[in-house]
């Protein structure tokens, strides 16, 4: 992660970029908040789908996310019949492609 952020700095811009793996089934919100104090997160995702998983629970668990007081972003790729119901993120960009033969899009969700 370290060697991919420097890569990123010198050819797109100076941004920190921290990565956080966690279980988004235990994940404590707060713990993240405290760890990102005074930044701007963006989730980016890719869940199980298909047959590792239940689709309603994978949505919930990333919906769960919007109680971040930090989140301005959550990009996710998904299968094309997932919905998510978030309260504050609005979906402003929708990518279909296709995953070995499964038809999946990449969702981007901001704060307005």
């Amino acid at each position: 992660i370290a060697q991919n952020a420097e890569i990123f700095k010198d050819v797109f811009c100076p941004i920190e970029i921290q990565a956080i793996h966690d279980d988004s089934e235990k994940y404590d919100l707060k713990k993240i908040e405290a760890l990102t104090a005074g930044k701007k997160i963006s989730l980016v995702t890719n869940p199980p789908y298909g047959e590792r998983s239940a689709a309603g629970d994978v949505v919930k668990s990333i919906e769960r996310y919007e109680g971040l007081s930090n989140l301005s972003k959550v990009v996710v790729i998904h299968p094309e019949n997932w919905k998510f119901h978030f309260k504050k993120l609005k979906l402003v960009k929708a990518i279909p492609f296709s995953n070995q033969g499964l038809k999946t899009q990449v969702s981007i969700f901001e704060n307005p």
